[in-house]
Parts: C-alpha cells; sequence; structure tokens
C-alpha cells in the first residue's frame, strides 16, 4: 500500500462520526477516563453524533474546568 492511501484511510477514519451511545459505552479505552466523565463531557450538546478526536476534546475541556 503507499503512503497517500495509508494517509487517505487514516484521513477517512479520523472524520468518520460515532453515536454517542457508542463513544459512552468505550469512553475507557477511547479517552482513558470512565463513562461518567464523557456523559459530564457532552451533558447538555445537542448532538447524535461525533467524530473520537471531537469527543477526545470535549472530556479534555470537560477536565479543564473550574468547579464553581
Amino acid at each position: 500500500m503507499t503512503k497517500e492511501k495509508k494517509t487517505e484511510k487514516k484521513t477517512k477514519l479520523a472524520n468518520f462520526e460515532y453515536e454517542i451511545d457508542q463513544l459512552l459505552k468505550n469512553c475507557e479505552a477511547i479517552t482513558g477516563y470512565k463513562r461518567e466523565v464523557g456523559e459530564g463531557a457532552i451533558h447538555g450538546l445537542d448532538v447524535e453524533k461525533m467524530t473520537k478526536t471531537e469527543f477526545q476534546n470535549k472530556v479534555k475541556e470537560f477536565l479543564k474546568r473550574r468547579v464553581k
């Protein structure tokens, strides 16, 4: 497989959107944090699908929030 095909395949997988339920079920494998953290990170969002990268970023942002 050429370098271009490998890059193209990775790009397609990186842009693939997963159902929120799938991301939450696999939260620990994706982010290293339990499902509860993933649920907190997406609480209040009105989305049905999201990429793994977007999900990881939401979890990171959630963990950086200050407690009031």
